[in-house]
């Protein structure tokens, strides 16, 4: 014969209607006369022979019929629940059936920002003759010039602009890992007083827990509330840029079609007879047209999202 502590898991009122004076109850496995014949478990925690204390081992021996009694109340699901900072181990064949994961204490670093702008310098070319229509040549485009018998270069102009943010989000994640598996059946009574239903001992690091989706109160045990997800809000202030400077530069009238070989330099107010180039590009320096940035700081934050509360021994 042996004898179990496993635990009754109901609130105040229901122990006292259940007949049971504490948390731990004692019940007898097999077949004898008196359970407290000393072969098992004591009150005290302590044991001896086959005895299994359910409330400090966790669980009990396989095959003698122990297991957690508990209470399920109508919408709550029971469940074992890992939580720790360490990824969980897998669930046992007792719990083998639906898994749940989620976590507590989100970690999520404000996200990494900057701005800068893009310049627009550009000048004025007209060509074959130095009267005809102006054609806008952007700063650092090579062209064709054609055939000129005069090429023109003036009017340097800036544009206003462009605003380059950068946005760099750290990965977020949960700190504490939370882990849930149902039992792979259904949950009977067995030796369980009436109401409850006997729940398979949990894994190592594992508890024994009802759980239900929302935030809600607990009807007993050690309330916990996990998170199934996040909402990610993090980001940057606006990337802006001021007014642009001036545009100078030269043009530089070049024999190849990249602008990188045999080229003359010219000033950017000339009518000039082109000297054997059939390519021209307008060349500008980093302070040409330069804006100022504004000064951008990280915003937003992640939330949480899903609360489940999990009910454990």
């Amino acid at each position: 014969m042996m004898r179990v502590r496993t635990f009754c898991l109901l609130a105040p009122v229901t122990l006292a209607l259940a007949g049971c004076p504490a948390l731990l109850q004692d019940f007898t496995i097999g077949s004898g006369n008196d359970a407290g014949d000393g072969s098992g478990s004591d009150s005290s925690g302590g044991s001896s022979g086959a005895g299994v204390d359910a409330a400090s081992e966790g669980g009990s021996e396989s095959g003698s019929g122990a297991c957690l009694c508990a209470l399920v109340p109508t919408g709550w699901t029971a469940v074992e629940l890992y939580v720790g900072a360490a990824p969980p181990g897998i669930c046992n064949t007792a719990y083998g059936g639906a898994g749940w994961t989620g976590g507590q204490d989100l970690r999520a670093d404000p996200a990494t920002c900057t701005c800068s702008c893009a310049t627009h310098c550009s000048v004025g070319v007209r060509t074959p003759q130095c009267g005809d229509p102006e054609t806008r040549w952007p700063s650092g485009q090579c062209s064709s010039l054609g055939s000129p018998g005069q090429i023109n270069v003036a009017n340097p102009a800036a544009a206003p602009c462009t605003p380059q943010p950068t946005t760099t989000t750290p990965d977020a994640g949960w700190n504490h890992v939370a882990r849930a598996c149902a039992p792979r059946a259904p949950l009977l009574q067995e030796s369980c007083p009436a109401g409850e239903v006997c729940a398979p001992a949990p894994d190592p690091s594992y508890r024994v827990c009802i759980r239900q989706d929302g935030d809600v109160a607990c009807p007993y045990g050690t309330r916990s509330i996990e998170y199934a997800s996040w909402g990610d809000a993090r980001g940057c202030s606006p990337c802006t840029c001021g007014s642009p400077s001036a545009c100078g530069g030269s043009f530089v009238e070049c024999v190849d079609p990249a602008c990188s070989s045999q080229c003359g330099g010219l000033g950017v107010s000339n009518c000039y007879a082109p000297t054997g180039g059939n390519y021209g590009m307008y060349v500008t320096s980093s302070s040409d047209g330069a804006c100022q940035p504004s000064s951008v700081q990280p915003s937003g934050s992640a939330t949480p999202q899903q609360p489940v509360t999990f009910c454990c021994l």
